[in-house]
């Protein structure tokens, strides 16, 4: 009678612990479309500026909240990008960006770490992907972002 209870409880205990693992939302197999495909996301969610956009200096930690008149610097960022701006995880890449943008937009969260005037990562606040890393050389100076924080956080 004991091994029986024995067995009904393990049983039960491991099919209990088992049946998270059902549940496909956490468990992905699939391989990143391309290389930009978190910053595709991002701009289809920020397309109707309809977005909290704050910036985090991570020198200072100090958190500033981007205005609605400075918010059009990331669609025209993302506008400029071609594939040829999206690469690989750069060897020499800092591990601590000089900052942070945070992008709310209803339930999904974006963040963009920018290391230097010239590369930048973009990616989802949960997502399953590497982070898109893009180099920013080719994109006009006006659309920089390190600058804009810069301009964001004397202004």
């Amino acid at each position: 009678m004991k091994k029986r209870m024995l067995l009904i409880f393990i049983v039960l205990n491991f099919s209990i612990a088992l049946y998270g693992c059902s549940d496909p939302k956490y468990i992905n197999l699939e391989n990143k479309p391309h290389k930009g495909y978190y910053t595709e996301l991002l701009y289809k969610a920020v397309k109707d500026n309809n977005y909290d956009f704050t910036m985090l200096d991570t020198n200072l930690y100090k958190n500033v909240i981007v205005k609605d008149e400075d918010k059009y610097i990331l669609k025209s960022t993302i506008k400029s990008l071609t594939t040829n701006n999206f690469i690989d995880k750069p060897t020499d890449l800092k591990e601590k960006p000089m900052y942070k943008l945070f992008i709310n937009q209803n339930s999904k969260k974006y963040v963009i770490n920018i290391y230097s005037n010239n590369i930048i990562s973009v990616f989802p606040w949960d997502g399953n992907f590497p982070e898109d890393f893009v180099d920013l050389k080719t994109v006009p100076d006006a659309y920089k972002l390190e600058q804009f924080c810069k301009y964001v956080y004397d202004k």
